[in-house]
């Protein structure tokens, strides 16, 4: 199997679990239980899931371009669209939101050892 078709499916896997999660972090600030454990946990793992997803993302919209500028042959786009992507590409690995992706989760952190 292509290693383009396995980034691509778990990408659509990471962008699924996001979704479940922010589903679930609507419901918990609907029944206004944002407060509890529950809550908060939800909450992380959203914020991780999407720190994933724009990281992977990223990574996706280098991999494809980058081909763009290297390569010599005919394409659809012109080769300043090309690198405009590739630099939004680059873009997005800095606004990740580093800080929350590599956070430790909320039990963790109220743990005494």
């Amino acid at each position: 199997m292509d290693y383009y078709i396995i980034f691509i499916t778990l990408l659509l896997c990471v962008k699924f679990v996001y979704l479940t999660f922010f589903v679930g972090s609507l419901y918990t600030q609907f029944i206004s239980k944002t407060d509890d454990i529950f809550g908060i946990n939800i909450e992380y793992w959203v914020n991780k899931f999407e720190s994933i997803y724009i990281f992977m993302m990223a990574l996706l919209i280098i991999y494809l371009f980058r081909g763009a500028l290297t390569s010599n042959k005919v394409c659809i786009y012109d080769k300043s669209v090309a690198q405009l992507v590739l630099y939004f590409g680059a873009f997005l690995l800095f606004i990740v939101h580093w800080r929350e992706f590599l956070d430790l989760p909320p039990v963790e952190k109220n743990k005494v050892f």
